[in-house]
């Protein structure tokens, strides 16, 4: 380095990959989030189980993942809550569990009313279902991935008539409450 360029070497002392870039938040584009209309329609259109996984991410603002990772025990009907602490492999046909993205995303998160009903129903129809097995499953048995998911939600949207949307929520907050 030439002394007569600069004084002192800026990157001397310094790690490889210690300096990343900060993660910028999504802009959200208000015409990509779902109506409370239109959510009612997906939910009324939707079979067993998407109707109440639909209306449990609307009203809890958990990505697809976290809402597959859900075992029977994460969710505490009498409390009112559902406790997101880790989520699905991915693995289709496996009953599969890894870590949450971020320590920040392990949470409580309190329901409401309509979605406590929902899950209430789901379990009476499923009495076999234990505590450490998923929460929602497949036709098969399976444990939900966001591919069959969001499948089987586009499936619903079309027959409500609502197009160009995704389940994913865009924000970490409810997006409304829908009883």
């Amino acid at each position: 380095m030439s002394r007569e360029q600069i004084s002192k070497n800026p990157v001397l002392g310094a790690r490889a990959g210690s300096m990343v870039a900060e993660k910028t938040a999504e802009v959200v584009d208000p015409s990509k989030l779902l109506t409370v209309d239109q959510v009612r329609a997906i939910i009324d259109k939707a079979d067993q189980p998407v109707d109440v996984i639909v209306e449990l991410m609307a009203t809890s603002g958990m990505r697809h993942g976290e809402m597959s990772g859900l075992k029977v025990s994460s969710v505490d009907l009498d409390g009112a809550t559902v406790h997101v602490v880790n989520q699905a492999s991915g693995v289709y046909g496996d009953w599969a569990w890894k870590p949450l993205k971020s320590a920040k995303s392990r949470r409580s998160i309190p329901l409401p009313k309509s979605t406590v009903a929902a899950l209430r129903s789901h379990l009476t129809a499923h009495p076999d279902y234990e505590p450490e097995s998923p929460l929602f499953r497949t036709e098969r048995g399976y444990q939900w991935t966001t591919a069959n998911f969001g499948a089987k939600f586009g499936s619903a949207a079309k027959k409500a008539a609502v197009t160009g949307h995704s389940p994913k929520p865009r924000s970490t907050d409810r997006l409304f409450d829908v009883s």
